[in-house]
Parts: C-alpha cells; sequence; structure tokens
C-alpha cells in the first residue's frame, strides 16, 4: 500500500509516518514523505519537496509516483487575528487560510483523484475550532468548517470505491505542552490523533465523513490557548 503524506514534517504529520513506517516492517505499507523542506530539527527525511499552494509542483511528485493508494495532507495554514476594531484581520489575511489551507487542499483533491487506485483515498486536516469559538481563531474555523462540508459533497462523485474524508483534531497536548503555565486540560494525545489518521486511510467502509479527535473537555483547551493568542501582539 504506497501511502503519501504531505505536511510530513510537522507534528501531527510526522507523527503519522513513525507510525506507519513501523508497521510497514510487517506490511507492504511504503510511506512517502512530502514537505516544503527538510528541517534540523524533524525525525522526518523528506523523499519529495513541493508546496501544496504550488499545485504543479504537487502534481509533477504524483507523476513521478505515477499512482497512489492514499493521500494525507497536513499542509496548509490560516492566520490568525480578531474580526473587529483597530487590529481587525484584512481581506488579506482571510485570504491566507482561503487560498492556503481551504482551495489548497480542494485543489489536491481535485488533482490526486485521477491518481488514486481504485478504493483508495484521500484524508484532508480541518480542525474543532469549525465547532468551537475561540478569540482570534475565526478565520481558522470559518476555513475548517469549509473543509469539512467539502469532503460530504465530493465524496458523493467518486467512484471505483474512492474515498475522501476529514480529520478534525481538537488541541494537542504536546503543542499546549510547549507553552510555558498552560494548562492542558482538555488536550488530546498525539496518538490519539494518529490513530484516526490510520482508521480513515484503512477503513473503506469510511467516506464523505469527519472524523473528530477531542476530549470531554476539548473546549477547555481551545479557549486556553485562545486566550494566549489574545494576548499576543498583532504581527505586523
Amino acid at each position: 500500500m504506497k501511502i503519501l503524506v504531505i505536511g510530513a514534517t510537522g507534528t501531527i504529520g510526522s507523527a503519522l509516518v513513525a507510525s506507519l513506517k513501523e508497521q510497514s516492517n510487517a506490511s507492504d505499507i511504503q510511506v512517502i514523505s512530502v514537505g516544503r523542506g527538510n528541517k534540523p530539527d524533524s525525525t522526518v527525511q523528506l523523499d519529495f519537496t513541493a508546496d501544496l499552494e504550488d499545485m504543479t509542483s504537487i502534481e509533477t511528485v504524483l507523476k513521478r509516483l505515477g499512482s497512489v493508494d492514499a493521500i494525507v495532507n497536513f499542509a496548509g495554514g490560516a492566520a490568525l487575528g480578531k474580526v473587529f476594531g483597530s487590529e481587525a484581520m484584512s481581506f488579506e489575511d482571510y485570504n491566507v487560510g482561503f487560498q492556503s489551507k481551504l482551495m489548497g487542499q480542494v485543489n489536491l483533491a481535485k488533482l490526486a483523484e485521477s491518481y488514486l487506485t481504485p478504493g483508495g483515498s484521500i484524508t484532508l486536516t480541518s480542525g474543532q475550532t469549525s465547532s468551537i469559538p475561540v478569540l482570534g481563531m475565526t478565520a481558522a474555523a470559518m476555513v475548517n468548517a469549509a473543509i469539512d462540508t467539502f469532503v460530504q459533497g465530493a465524496a458523493l462523485e467518486l467512484g471505483d470505491g474512492k474515498r475522501i474524508n476529514s480529520v478534525s483534531p481538537g488541541m494537542l497536548q504536546q503543542t499546549m505542552q510547549q507553552i510555558p503555565g498552560l494548562d492542558t486540560t482538555g488536550g488530546v494525545d498525539i496518538k490519539e490523533v494518529v490513530a484516526a489518521y490510520q482508521t480513515v486511510i484503512m477503513d473503506r467502509q469510511i467516506n464523505g465523513k469527519k472524523l473528530v479527535v477531542s476530549t470531554e473537555d476539548d473546549a477547555i483547551a481551545l479557549k486556553a490557548f485562545g486566550v494566549i493568542l489574545a494576548s499576543m501582539p498583532k504581527q505586523n
């Protein structure tokens, strides 16, 4: 099984690559790692460099591979900021998320479908801010909700057993632990998030779905992070 992971040097991406490679020792799994560039502190060495915002670079990778059984994307970002007031986000700020995380993943799905083997899957990444309002993350929330809605409709058009889904992680414990003094209550363990991605990849019954990975206190974790964001000075 050939699995292409885009954004493989990120926190969740690198953890998924490591987990899949552990399994590959006892199975026929082949993991191909893609990202903008190798990071000095990353445990993942990229097989290809490509940028989600440059679809030509992604297509070059897919043409080299010929076909894949699964594609998982972690790449794409969104701006942080307020809706109202003197520090409100501009149109350009909003457009970062629209063009990067949203349309980047939409365009990836449109391109990748023709390189996907019958029964193969595409997994996109959204986030729990689409369900839980967080100060400073309204733009990201809009993008996350749009991604989840996109996969529901796109799944209706796929044939040959092909699938498309999204995974919506809550705030990671591991990320929260890097912020001094921040209470990690409600944070999600990265192992649970990785397990959700693996489930979506392997379970051929899952199509057009959003898999939420959260805890009972997910809102506490997200809102605590929102407080941190609110205290940060606006980047010019």
